[in-house]
């Protein structure tokens, strides 16, 4: 028995000598003391052993894993404390107000560090959190693409413009479209809020701003939704055909009558209330001819049913009852509204709208539109087809984006095609001014259009033929001709046989 108290008196008077050794070799820091090797942390009367395994902790001891933070300090991937704050890993960069290094990260290859919770790590330091600051132009790469740190994680990064292509910046996801560098990052994803003092940075894929419609990344105009499905409505009638998008005065005939004691043309001014901003109600207005039936389609600002200047009243509607099909409600056999993307299309009663025929408004627009006049810019951009011009006329092209239109014309009529797309206020960043540009493609025309658009032109080549019957117009405005001007000579006003 004695033997055994002997025993214990020995063992305790040998912790109490480690436990002297460690407080006299210590470095001490408040209330807290680090043994000479780091290792251990003393905090509030309690041993913390900085280690990733729990084998290794010793009697009296606590295991602290990796990043684990205690008492101002993190247990470090290298098995030692370090003081809050203090690390290679954080390079220049200071935590802010309430954080701490706290959680373990990976670089996505093969490295892990201790950095703050929203932070990342990208092999060599810990990356603030980059969700609300667009305009950090900061990118990590590795494994063939290029990220950003998005609340601790790393996301996918893709440099996304305004739509008036000024600013480029970043968004929290790859698929959202950048509104404003000076946004309000907590106004994100609320595209009221741009009519306010506080605007968002960003929004989201299907969410929309005035007539700008936010598609996986890129800006399109709303109109192209319009377009896309009117052309999907009457897919079997596509051989002889004539599409045209513009302002509402410039597309309709009469809107000279009264609804409810207001003037009809009060419906599609800037008549409409949002945050007690005054906007446009409607955007552009797409007529579809086919035979001799049309159709038309407009994308609304507010909802169809609004309390005041309500599009429904133009059209006669009292309710749109009925389940979206393709995001589509039929509201009569003559109209139909989609609600999340506010379009509407309306034919003349009894025509009746036919249903898909197996090919999206998507594809249409990329089939009919987009990919044709994707590869004519190329054709321009790439200098395959001469054009000559004092200010740069053929580089310019490189900032004309078909989805972003302003103005669309489509018509096809025996064999003979023209496509034509405008764009507008548009900020060319070499000169660094705003602009607009036209671009028109004729195929298999019997005439050549060049001539007389050339003779105009003066010193200036502004029409060239890609082909026997195949023929380019470009223009920009501002620029020595002002083609843009005549718009209608060049697409509505020009007869296909």
């Amino acid at each position: 028995m004695n033997i055994k108290i002997e025993g214990v008196l020995v063992m305790a008077k040998a912790w109490s000598v480690l436990f002297l050794i460690l407080i006299v070799q210590s470095i001490c820091v408040g209330a807290q003391s680090l043994s000479q090797d780091n290792s251990l942390l003393e905090c509030n009367g309690v041993l913390y052993r900085c280690t990733t395994n729990q084998a290794v902790a010793n009697p009296g001891e606590v295991a602290a894993g990796a990043c684990q933070n205690i008492c101002g300090y993190y247990c470090s991937v290298n098995g030692v404390w370090v003081p809050d704050g203090v690390g290679d890993q954080l390079a220049t960069n200071e935590l802010g107000e309430g954080e701490h290094i706290n959680t373990l990260k990976h670089d996505l290859i093969d490295g892990y560090q201790c950095c703050p919770e929203m932070w990342c790590y990208n092999g060599y330091s810990c990356i603030p959190n980059q969700k609300f600051n667009p305009s950090d132009t900061y990118i990590y790469y590795a494994l063939d693409k290029r990220w950003r740190c998005i609340d601790g994680s790393w996301w996918e990064a893709k440099p996304v413009t305004t739509w008036d292509n000024h600013f480029t910046g970043f968004c929290p996801r790859a698929e959202d479209c950048l509104v404003s560098l000076d946004g309000n990052p907590n106004m994100n994803y609320n595209p009221e809020a741009y009519f306010s003092a506080e605007k968002p940075q960003c929004i989201a894929t299907g969410q929309h701003i005035l007539d700008y419609y936010c598609n996986n990344g890129e800006w399109y105009s709303r109109t192209a939704l319009v377009a896309g499905k009117m052309l999907e409505l009457v897919a079997g009638y596509l051989n002889n055909f004539s599409l045209i998008c513009d302002a509402p005065s410039e597309v309709l005939n009469n809107y000279g009558y009264r609804v409810d004691n207001k003037a009809a043309i009060a419906y599609l001014g800037n008549n409409c209330l949002v945050n007690q901003h005054r906007i446009p109600c409607v955007n552009n207005f797409c007529v579809l001819r086919f035979g001799n039936e049309q159709m038309f389609g407009v994308s609304l600002n507010q909802p169809l049913f609004a309390d005041a200047y309500s599009f429904s009243d133009l059209v006669g509607l009292s309710s749109c009852p009925g389940n979206p099909q393709d995001g589509y409600i039929a509201c009569t056999p003559n109209t139909l509204y989609n609600p999340n993307d506010r379009v509407l299309i309306y034919t003349r009663p009894g025509l009746g709208l036919g249903g898909s025929r197996g090919v999206s408004g998507w594809d249409m627009f990329l089939y009919l539109i987009r990919n044709p006049i994707d590869s004519l810019l190329q054709i321009i951009r790439e200098g395959r087809v001469s054009f000559r011009s004092r200010v740069g006329l053929r580089k310019g092209f490189a900032t004309l984006v078909p989805p972003r239109f302003s103005k669309l014309y489509l018509a096809t009529e025996g064999g003979s095609t023209i496509r034509a797309v405008a764009q507008f206020n548009i900020y060319n960043r070499v000169l660094h001014r705003y602009e607009s540009y036209m671009t028109v493609n004729y195929n298999n025309l019997d005439f050549d259009i060049c001539e007389p658009i050339n003779q105009y032109s003066g010193e200036f080549v502004n029409c060239n033929a890609t082909s026997p019957g195949n023929y380019i117009v470009i223009d920009r405005q501002p620029a020595p001709v002002n083609l843009v001007a005549f718009w209608k000579e060049l697409t509505v006003k020009l007869e296909l046989e």
